[in-house]
């Protein structure tokens, strides 16, 4: 098999310093054909890039599409970790899309992973605390063209008509708009600017359109509202507001046990241990 990785797409010196020390050697362990290339494009059977096709400077994103529309299938995409109450820096790795549309393991995991990990998952909590509306980076590369403020207006609106319980609106922490203050004052709801872990001690639902922030909910037993199927927390999840008061309080053993297997240390990248895992979700050009 035949691996290109694009060191056009790394954004700086640590990120090449990643590829050629860690990345390329674990790519290797098995046998097959690595190449770190700074051409735009190379044939080859996966190709690999840092970080999804939008993100970062225009140059370097410019560089993951081209990678991206040139290559098809078998896109091999590192980006940031899905569970992130980890101290230990992990890469997303997965093929063909950074959410859940991508391929990220090879079938049913056991548990393994997810123990040495210290993953765990709290009751399910009960109550009617605030329902509280998750926002997202606009542009967001998983919203597909959507617009999350328009998007959280509509999801507010609806749910002031079906329901008397609290309503929060809370953007994305690093989007300082003050057009979500504006929606929340038309509305009449409060805009929360809290830490991630202080709206979710307090939250009775959450409602997240691909937010990573539900991943959280759930594994914090808060009842979840997702969206947009794209969402790594759909299966563990309500998918319409008429949930809202029969919340979907399932088994997450499962989900949890996969969810261990989308994100990769440093080491266990260099190590082989990322590859080998995911060597058999390449599929036949």
């Amino acid at each position: 098999m035949k691996i290109v990785i694009y060191e056009r797409t790394a954004q700086n010196r640590l990120e090449v310093e990643f590829i050629h020390e860690k990345l390329a050697p674990g790519l290797s362990a098995f046998g097959d054909v690595v190449d770190i290339s700074l051409e735009k494009y190379v044939a080859c059977d996966v190709s690999v890039i840092l970080w999804s096709p939008r993100n970062g400077s225009p140059e370097r994103a410019r560089a993951a599409r081209a990678i991206r529309n040139l290559h098809g299938k078998n896109l091999l995409i590192f980006e940031t970790p899905i569970v992130r109450t980890i101290r230990e820096w992990h890469f997303r790795v997965g093929f063909d899309h950074v959410h859940r549309f991508g391929r990220f393991s090879p079938g049913k995991m056991s548990n393994d992973r997810a123990k040495a990990m210290g993953l765990t998952i709290a009751p399910w909590r009960t109550g009617d605390g605030p329902i509280i509306i998750a926002g997202q980076l606009p542009g967001d590369f998983s919203l597909d063209g959507l617009d999350i403020i328009e998007w959280a207006v509509d999801v507010a609106g609806h749910v002031q008509r079906i329901s008397k319980r609290p309503l929060c609106i809370r953007p994305h922490p690093l989007d300082p708009s003050h057009d979500w203050l504006m929606a929340g004052a038309a509305l009449g709801v409060e805009v929360s600017r809290e830490p991630l872990q202080h709206d979710l001690a307090r939250a009775g639902t959450w409602i997240a359109y691909t937010s990573g922030s539900a991943i959280d909910a759930v594994m914090t037993g808060v009842p979840t509202i997702c969206m947009s199927e794209a969402n790594f927390a759909w299966e563990v999840s309500a998918h319409s507001l008429a949930s809202l008061d029969k919340p979907w309080t399932g088994d997450r053993s499962q989900w949890l046990s996969n969810l261990a297997h989308t994100q990769w240390t440093n080491d266990e990248i260099g190590e082989g241990l990322c590859w080998r895992s995911l060597r058999s979700l390449v599929e036949p050009n």
